[in-house]
């Protein structure tokens, strides 16, 4: 019997559902273990668009989804400007947890990460911050050499070297940003 394209999107939009929340309920458990808050990861479960930071600012510590729910309607409302969907995009930090220490890090966030990251299976990977460029590196066994901004891989294309609060303050990184996103438009989305 052959199934229609329509009824596998569906079974795989419900598995990565699923594993999302079996993924948050481990950040969940990990954060309160250490009697932190938990930020969770958010947006559509087969995004295409992945965007990751550093760590939760106060504001998403206290609304408890990653970049906030400000942050990422202007995020949002640049990508509708591209005429990329709401649907394709998803918005995490790489430390989970508020206050997360150092030796956190590499213990726990970078196990959350490629999880993450193998659920959603993005075509496209922002990275905005340097902690965000190291875990992924480590993620896909990269090295970036140089002022590389822009890497592709068989897995996704990767954008780096965005300032987060650059992205939405300095026109200049602000520009780059929608700049690099349309080359990937082209090439990917």
């Amino acid at each position: 019997m052959r199934v229609s394209e329509e009824l596998l999107y569906q079974k795989v939009f419900k598995k990565s559902c699923f594993e999302l929340e079996l993924l948050n309920n481990k950040v969940e458990l990990y954060c309160l273990k250490s009697k932190k808050k938990p930020v969770y990861g958010t947006g559509f479960p087969l995004a295409e668009i992945f965007f990751i930071k550093d760590f939760p600012a106060n504001i998403e510590i206290k609304e408890g989804i990653a970049f906030g729910a400000q942050s990422i309607e202007k995020l949002l409302t640049g990508l509708r400007r591209l005429s990329i969907e709401d649907k394709f995009s998803y918005f995490t930090n790489f430390r989970k947890c508020s206050n997360c220490k150092e030796e956190d890090i590499d213990k726990k966030c970078l196990e959350f990460l490629k999880e993450e990251i193998d659920i959603i299976k993005p075509k496209v990977i922002v990275v905005l911050g340097e902690y965000s460029e190291k875990a992924i590196c480590k993620v896909l066994n990269l090295k970036i050499t140089g002022n590389n901004n822009f890497t592709h891989t068989p897995l996704a294309d990767l954008i780096f070297g965005v300032d987060f609060k650059g992205v939405f303050n300095d026109h200049v990184k602000k520009k780059k940003l929608w700049e690099d996103l349309k080359k990937i438009k082209k090439s990917r989305l």
